[in-house]
């Protein structure tokens, strides 16, 4: 048990532990203490020491009253000195001082003004000590060489000494002790007054009042001012690299780090903006704007700022007058820095494209090159090109014989595929692809003239993209095997039943997230439906792609001798070769763009055929027809067949149902590649309304909003039972519509399949000299004259191909397309290879029936890489990388080809900010710098974290024109029985395809690709 607490006076307990003092505590009462012989150690109880406390007081006001008794008599006595009757030679009594014990005789002269205190010199290095404040007289000295004392005495105070009467109550007395000399002074400032008053009650000064007084105020303002102006000189010294210009020091601009450097060397600055703002990148930004006004060398935010304006269009004028406000540097200086960036994209460049390509080099001079394919298959080869010439737009015309040595790069490449694979398998770098498109520019002067004329400026942009999905990603055994593509049967470039099924099942997903987003009573379950199309590679597809733009080439690819300069400028940068040997192609790299610049690029390859290695033949490129382009020409056949103005007078027809809703923004085929979203937007809306009207027949409901009769319970349903019934009632409005029937597709698959049994018979009695009868060894070169003696002399039956004659709702073929086309739409988006090559097999079809001649011959060039030309591995690097995710995530891809034009759109866009001054040089300078200044944006966005503007396009509500669609189609009858009075002589697009010519076409591009892919 703890012993009890006893009081030092009264020998009481003391019981509550808070109400009691220790004695060595009280160092302010202790005076009072020793006249009670109080020392420590020891305990006072509450009671003690309020008496004690109390006695204190009394010996303040005894101090104070004889004081103040003092004044009164010095000045009675002042008054009678004053009178006349005063004699000068009377003793004039003496003043005494207000303390007590201890008095200072000072004369009291009305003439001789007060010896001023002196201050006391320092030793050199020596800084001045604090005195010591206090009530009592004297202080003890801090060394002991020197005795000062400090004393004030105050002349008049309240009990309570916070608070001041009036000036003329209050005096101060500065006595002051100096190696035992003692100097006196009466303090007459009212701010030194207060000063003192404050040290005697708070033991120190308070700023803020003494900051009332105007001398005061400028005084600290100077002292401030100076302060600063040494922080603001010593940051702008050459040695300080924190605002630094560099290019690294613009990507990697940190305003918090900016903030803890100010806080660190400019204390003073820092706190009084820290004072002002609330956010910490204002304090960084106000400071910026401060130092560049010091120091224009002082511009790192500046110049991020100018590139940032430029870059977002803002005209020379705007930019000069940002710099006069001190918000960015001056537009030529803008200029300047634009010009150092393209070093920071020259060596993004180098260690990207540059080092993939000399690592397959190095990786490929450590293995010994394989040999050439055989003789026997060269001779097969040059058969087909001895004696003709294949065009690009694949006719065929008779010339030279063909030299068989234009076939050696493409053999060695297809037989290097071994050693491919080795050297992929050693690969550090991500493998690369290569992308362009052409950038037309006009120049229009203001002031026209005979020489100064309009100008018309074609240069190409070249840009590289990093693969997303490599082999590396991709299970072997799923690899297709080795197909040689000259022997393929000509019917597996038709869709078969599997193709049809898949493409069914994607059309349900679809039809089901239609019925989901307009029937009032499915939308509660809408989460029994997957939200998108998931494929194997989905985790890979939505993170970002890397890209950057690598050139811009002064070179237009309208004319061929361009075109064949902007290959060969490609092949050099992107195409892994032996540089120092045979110069031959160790690994083939994809170029990809649209339609036109996939067939100029193939013509100028054709034309240089003739040359005697790799290099020269540009044979390292591989050609893919990318997204965009490919999805406007399907949309312009869609418009070509249905939307027509003479079936205005038709109900349900694009064309009336246009005029329905007023969309004026769709004018038909004319202007869907520079319209494109508002024209299929209004495809996507057709189909919904028919869609939604043929399931509201089938449950006969009224309208979105009312409820089915026979509706099952959904609250005593799982999700899988909901969705099941959904499939269902999804599979109703497909038979309807006629969406599950391919029977046009599957009558040209048969078709086809005859006429390949038919070659075959012709292919087995084939010798080197030509085709010799089997029955009477009479020999044809030509395989019709051959195929004609055998059904002649030996009654042969060949196969008399016919053409579908099917008749099909124009309604019904309209959705077929449209809901492919939204699947090819959506497959690009999800970056689902697999879909993307598999909708190439109808539409290639489709581009066929509609004489497309170009997107034909490329969609089937496209699915001839996939399925034959290239290796396995290659083939699936090929069809899995076709899109690029800009901003990553899930349905965030778009078409490569729509990544390159929104890299010229930019390009474009700043180039016009410059007028009539558009140069090459400039252009090509906005080109090599536009992806640096997005990263110094990019970064500076982080580091304030601005939130990024939304580049999505906002979902607009569109039940209304769906609900006022479907409302009038159902007037009419059955949604699914609606037909187009004035397309009654429509026949299907797949059905217009004559299953020979089709077969001979195929058969003489299967040849093209043998030679030249």
């Amino acid at each position: 048990m703890a012993a009890a607490m006893v009081c030092r006076l009264c020998l009481g307990f003391i019981t509550d532990k808070k109400s009691y003092r220790k004695i060595d505590s009280l160092k302010s009462l202790e005076t009072q203490l020793n006249y009670l012989n109080l020392t420590s150690p020891g305990i006072l109880c509450c009671f003690c020491f309020n008496k004690i406390n109390k006695l204190n007081k009394i010996d303040l006001d005894l101090r104070t009253r004889v004081e103040k008794l003092n004044a009164e008599k010095s000045q009675l006595i002042g008054e009678l000195k004053s009178l006349p009757g005063f004699s000068v030679k009377a003793d004039t009594p003496k003043r005494h001082s207000g303390k007590r014990e201890r008095s200072v005789d000072t004369p009291q002269s009305q003439h001789k003004p007060k010896r001023p205190l002196t201050k006391t010199p320092l030793k050199h290095g020596k800084s001045r000590k604090e005195l010591v404040y206090s009530t009592s007289s004297t202080c003890s000295p801090v060394k002991s060489e020197v005795s000062t004392a400090l004393t004030f005495t105050l002349s008049h105070q309240e009990k309570s000494t916070q608070t001041r009467m009036a000036d003329n109550d209050f005096e101060v007395k500065v006595i002051v002790k100096y190696k035992g000399i003692e100097r006196v002074r009466i303090v007459h400032d009212t701010k030194w007054k207060t000063l003192v008053k404050q040290i005697l009650n708070n033991n120190q000064a308070s700023m803020r009042a003494l900051s009332k007084y105007q001398d005061v105020k400028d005084d600290m303002l100077s002292v401030i001012k100076n302060q600063i102006k040494s922080e603001m000189c010593e940051l702008s010294k050459k040695r300080n690299t924190i605002l630094a210009t560099e290019n690294k020091n613009l990507l990697h601009f940190d305003s918090h780090k900016l903030s803890s450097v100010l806080k660190d060397r400019a204390p003073y600055l820092f706190d009084i903006l820290n004072c002002i703002v609330k956010k910490k990148h204002f304090i960084t930004t106000a400071a910026s704007v401060l130092l560049y006004g010091h120091s224009q060398r002082l511009c790192q935010l500046q110049y991020i700022v100018g590139l940032s304006l430029d870059r977002c269009g803002l005209t020379k004028e705007g930019l000069q007058l940002m710099h006069d406000l001190g918000i960015c540097v001056s537009p030529r200086s803008v200029l300047r820095k634009k010009r150092d960036l393209v070093a920071e994209q020259k060596e993004k460049i180098k260690s990207t494209v540059t080092a993939y390509v000399q690592q397959c080099e190095k990786s490929a001079i450590s293995s010994p090159p394989l040999e050439m394919k055989s003789s026997s298959c060269l001779e097969a080869l040059g058969t087909v090109a001895s004696d003709k010439k294949v065009c690009a737009s694949g006719e065929v015309e008779n010339q030279e014989k063909f030299d068989s040595s234009t076939l050696d790069s493409r053999n060695s490449i297809d037989d290097e595929s071994m050693l491919k694979t080795s050297i992929n398998s050693e690969k550090n770098l991500p493998s690369i692809e290569m992308l362009g498109d052409n950038i037309d520019v006009t120049i229009t002067p203001s002031k026209m003239t005979s020489d100064a004329q309009r100008k018309s400026l074609h240069w190409f942009l070249v840009m590289m993209k990093l693969k997303n999905i490599t082999v590396k990603d991709m299970d072997v055994s799923e690899l297709r095997h080795e197909k040689n593509i000259s022997t393929l049967p000509k019917a597996c470039w038709i869709p078969d039943k599997c193709q049809q099924e898949s493409l069914k099942e994607n059309i349900k997903h679809h039809i089901s997230h239609i019925l989901l987003k307009y029937v009032d009573f499915l939308k509660p379950v809408k989460s029994v439906v997957p939200p998108y199309i998931a494929h194997k590679f989905i985790e890979l597809t939505k993170t970002k792609s890397v890209f950057l733009n690598c050139e811009l080439i002064e070179a237009s690819e309208n004319s061929a001798s361009g075109m064949i300069s902007i290959m060969q400028r490609i092949h050099e940068l992107s195409v892994p070769h032996a540089r120092q040997t045979d110069k031959r192609v160790i690994e083939r790299v994809v170029f990809g763009g649209d339609v036109l610049t996939n067939e100029r690029a193939f013509t100028a390859q054709q034309n240089m055929q003739l040359n005697k290695c790799d290099v020269d033949k540009l044979v390292g490129l591989i050609h893919r027809p990318e997204g965009l382009h490919r999805e406007m020409n399907f949309l312009i056949g869609i418009y070509q067949q249905f939307y027509t103005e003479k079936s205005s007078s038709d109900k349900g027809s694009l064309y009336h149902l246009r005029n329905l809703i007023n969309r004026r923004n769709v004018t038909g085929p004319e202007d869907v590649t520079s319209n494109f979203r508002s024209h299929q937007q209004f495809v996507d809306d057709v189909t919904d309304a028919y869609i939604v009207g043929t399931f509201l027949d089938n449950m006969n409901m009224e309208a979105l909003s009312s409820v089915p009769k026979d509706l099952p319970p959904f609250s005593l349903l799982s999700n899988e039972q909901i969705a099941n019934w959904l499939l269902k009632q999804v599979d109703v409005v497909m038979d309807c519509l006629q969406l599950n029937n391919f029977s046009s597709l599957n009558f040209l698959h048969d078709e086809i399949s005859k006429l390949d049994k038919d070659e075959s018979v012709l292919n087995s009695m084939m010798s080197e000299t030509g085709y010799a009868c089997a029955v009477c060894g009479k020999t044809y070169s030509r395989a019709a004259w051959f195929k004609k003696h055998l059904q002649k002399k030996h009654a042969f039956v060949f196969s008399d191909s016919e053409t579908c004659k099917l008749k099909v709702n124009p309604l019904h073929s309209f959705l077929q397309m449209s809901l492919l086309l939204r699947d090819t739409i959506d497959s690009y988006k999800m970056g689902d290879g697999d879909r993307i090559v598999r909708n190439a097999y109808f539409e290639w079809l489709y581009a066929s029936s509609l004489h497309h001649t170009k997107y034909t011959v490329w969609l089937w060039r496209m699915i001839a890489y996939v399925d034959a030309v290239l290796s396995p591995a290659e083939s699936a690097e090929y069809k899995w990388n076709m899109t690029v995710n800009l901003k990553g995530g899930i349905q965030n891809n778009i078409p490569n080809d729509n990544c390159v034009e929104l890299q010229v759109g930019n390009i474009k866009r700043q180039l016009n900010t410059q007028g009539s001054n558009k140069s090459f040089q400039s252009a090509q300078n906005i080109c090599m710098t536009t992806q640096v200044v997005e990263d110094i944006i990019e970064n500076l966005r982080k580091t304030v974290r601005s939130v990024k503007t939304k580049r999505t396009r906002p979902d607009v509500d569109k039940t209304a024109d769906i609900e006022k669609m479907v409302e009038y189609l159902r007037k009419y009858g059955c949604v699914k029985d609606i037909e187009w009075d004035n397309f009654s002589s429509f026949q299907a697009p797949i059905s217009k395809i004559v299953p020979k010519d089709l077969f001979e076409w195929i058969n003489r591009h299967q040849q093209i690709a043998s030679v030249f892919m």
